[in-house]
This record gives C-alpha cells, sequence and structure tokens, in this order.
C-alpha cells in the first residue's frame, strides 16, 4: 500500500506517547522522557539511553505493543546474532545460491576479486560464426542477472559494486 509508511508511522506514533515519551518538536522521529531516575531518548530504529533501566522498560513495552521476537530474516537477508562478542552478521547466501541455480552458474567457483579494475569491456560486434559458449549465453536473461547482482551488492556484498556498475553499462544492448 502506498500509505503503510504514514500508517505505520501513525501507529508507533500512538504507541510511543501512550508510554508516557513525548514527541520532538525540531524532529518528529525523536521522542525523549525525563523522569526522576534519569531521561531517555528514543529514535526511531535506534535507541539511546544511558539508562539502561529505563530502555529496557521502553523495549518491553514494544515488544509487547507489537508482539515483536527475533529478527532472523527479512527481505531474504538472513541476520545472526552473536551476544557474547556483540555482533550481528548479515547473510544472503540462499539467494546467492538461487541466482547461481537460476543463471546456471552452479558450478562457478570463487576468486578474491570479482573483476580487474584494469579490464575493459565491450560489445564485440555480431559474428556469423558462434562459439557454443556465446550459443548458451545468448538465451540467458541479462537484466535479470544484473537486478539480482544489484539488490546482491546493496545488500550485503558491496565488494561486488564495481563489477555490477560496469555490468549495467551493457544493459541496453540485451
Amino acid at each position: 500500500m502506498k500509505q503503510s509508511g504514514r500508517i505505520w508511522n501513525k501507529t508507533m506514533n500512538k504507541a510511543i506517547l501512550s508510554w508516557g515519551l513525548k514527541r520532538l518538536a525540531a524532529n518528529p522521529c525523536v521522542y525523549y522522557r525525563t523522569t526522576k531516575s534519569g531521561t531517555i531518548v528514543t529514535v526511531i530504529h535506534v535507541d539511546l539511553s544511558r539508562h539502561m533501566r529505563i530502555l529496557q522498560s521502553t523495549i518491553a513495552h514494544t515488544l509487547v505493543y507489537f508482539r515483536s521476537g527475533k529478527c532472523t530474516f527479512c527481505v531474504s537477508i538472513v541476520f545472526t546474532r552473536n551476544r557474547n562478542d556483540r555482533t550481528i552478521s548479515l547473510s544472503q547466501t540462499a539467494l546467492i545460491n538461487k541466482v547461481l541455480t537460476t543463471f546456471d552458474r552452479s558450478n562457478a567457483y570463487p576468486i578474491s576479486t570479482p573483476m580487474d579494475h584494469n579490464s575493459q569491456l565491450r560489445r564485440r560486434p555480431p559474428s556469423p560464426v558462434r562459439s557454443a559458449s556465446e550459443l548458451a549465453l545468448k538465451g540467458l536473461p541479462y537484466r535479470s542477472l544484473v537486478r539480482s547482482l544489484m539488490y546482491l551488492a546493496g545488500g550485503t556484498r558491496p565488494d561486488i559494486s564495481y563489477t555490477v556498475l560496469k555490468l549495467t553499462q551493457f544493459l541496453g544492448c540485451y
């Protein structure tokens, strides 16, 4: 829905105001509450406070009100949290494997650099004699492949961004 973001904002605002926080006039995404034991400042998606008791109370209200749980998977990204190391890892292994299978590249092997920065890509002029590999690539849905790689580069694989950028130069050719 086009209005889903607005509806979410109104719902979240109503919930946060009901917990006794006030909305900052200068920035409507910032909420605050001052009590005898301290002040809490809450920003949508980010919680800032030096007072853990107040912060934990606000998080508990959020979990009860929205019945949320542990986020482990969202939009093809797997979230793995290691509390001991205080880290969160993101992975798109399942999507990468699906892209490899879809584009018949399951036998591809990993390399340390996705593309040599000195490579000069250009479209070869059409020739009447085509090799077997050229004929196999002719049926490849190039735009879908580039779109999939763009999603991966934006999500968890910024290391392939340069290569994907170079590939987008040839979208008009296929």
